[in-house]
């Protein structure tokens, strides 16, 4: 009763924040097109329609959820379709991507350009998720869609409010004990007006500060949820959905800024979802055992907690390394692998190293919870729904 309250309640506010970032994503659009400011405005109006989408979309599943566990309605178990459909639609809209920056066509049809973007986001995103129900179609264990859409969209609201207010925090923090410090530098670092101190300021956010904040926000729905969990794996599976709601957004606001050569921009990110997903897994599978284990709990919790973090810094330093000082920093920054139709920096072919690397990691956890968690068969499941006084299947 008290989860479907709360859920109710958030659900509400998320419906309202999206109402406003509706309205915020209409000034923007009618500004544009009476100005020539596209490059200013753009990005700024597809973050207002990635929040909209949050807000309305995911607001108004996780009332309609909300309500049903009020009046004590079971919801069905999470089914998804085969990991390559979505990795098929991912491939065919970026190919479709590509050849339109080749042929100088990436923004004609603006509109056109924000479908892309959104997709572009969403099926590597669905793609690791569902790969990962199909690695764990042997193992003894389910969830519903209504914890599945309390995490997805608690990431992509709850996560985003919670990690930027807290990042915004620690750069206010660290900018008061450097007066060099130019606000201009955190959206573009090669400005000439970025000051050694200040990028060593963004080296430290990216690198120690952003990895600590979104690791630990990210989750933070799935946590609520974690004394009724039953397993390891629904842990992980529900931390995931919330790292993915959060890379959803964070990912789709990145592209949007390089709208100009987004393509290029999407296919350097193909991995958020896996640092962000994988990551947020983690997270939740430590609170599992935080919250529900007994042996080495505490051991465990930090350990899921810190490969998350470390994971994510490692990633952002690769990120980071064109801030290195001169001359390092410079000669990164100045070498390109040409292929002709699309070139790479040596920081964005690490981050694709990362990405294969990572793949293969969130196979082998996988596997590993797999092997090592088994939920608790219907019948006992049943008994222990029956002995507590609770229907089977209700609530959150």
């Amino acid at each position: 009763m008290t989860l479907g309250i709360i859920g109710l309640i958030c659900s509400g506010l998320a419906l309202l924040a999206g109402l406003g970032s509706l309205v915020l994503a209409g000034i923007t659009v009618l500004v544009t097109s009476t100005s020539r400011s596209t490059g200013a405005f753009y990005p700024l109006t597809v973050q207002s329609l990635v929040y909209t989408c949050a807000g309305l979309i995911g607001g108004g599943f996780c009332l309609y959820h909300s309500i049903r566990s009020l009046l004590g309605k079971p919801s069905h178990v999470l089914k998804m379709p085969p990991f390559w459909i979505f990795l098929i639609g991912y491939v065919v809209t970026l190919a479709i991507g590509l050849v339109l920056q080749a042929t100088h066509q990436a923004v004609a049809f603006l509109p056109v350009t924000t479908v892309l973007i959104f997709l572009t986001a969403i099926f590597p995103a669905l793609t690791l998720l569902t790969l990962g129900l199909h690695l764990l179609r042997q193992a003894r264990w389910s969830t519903t869609w209504r914890r599945f859409t309390l995490a997805l969209t608690s990431g992509a609201t709850m996560g985003i409010l919670f990690a930027s207010l807290l990042e915004l925090s620690a750069t206010l923090l660290l900018a008061a004990t450097g007066p060099s410090f130019n606000p201009a530098c955190l959206n573009d670092p090669s400005n000439p007006v970025c000051q050694a101190g200040t990028k060593t300021l963004l080296i430290v956010l990216a690198v120690v500060v952003a990895p600590l904040v979104e690791e630990t926000v990210k989750p933070l729905g799935v946590a609520l949820l974690s004394g009724r969990l039953t397993s390891g794996i629904e842990a992980f599976i529900l931390g995931m959905s919330a790292g993915i709601g959060f890379d959803l957004v964070e990912t789709i606001g990145y592209i949007s800024m390089g709208y100009s050569d987004w393509a290029h921009v999407a296919l350097v990110r193909s991995g958020a979802g896996l640092l962000h997903g994988l990551g947020a897994g983690m997270v939740a599978l430590g609170w599992y055992h935080l919250i529900r284990t007994k042996q080495r709990r505490l051991r465990l919790g930090f350990a899921c907690w810190l490969y998350a973090v470390l994971q994510h810094a490692l990633w952002n330093a690769c990120g980071s390394l064109s801030l290195l000082p001169a001359p390092v920093g410079p000669a990164i920054q100045s070498w390109q692998l040409d292929l002709g139709f699309i070139s790479f920096g040596l920081d964005e072919l690490l981050i694709l190293l990362l990405t294969i690397i990572f793949l293969v990691l969130f196979i082998l956890i996988v596997r590993w919870l797999r092997a090592h968690y088994q939920e608790p068969t219907p019948a006992s499941a049943g008994a222990a729904d029956s002995s507590s006084g609770r229907p089977a299947a209700v609530g959150v």
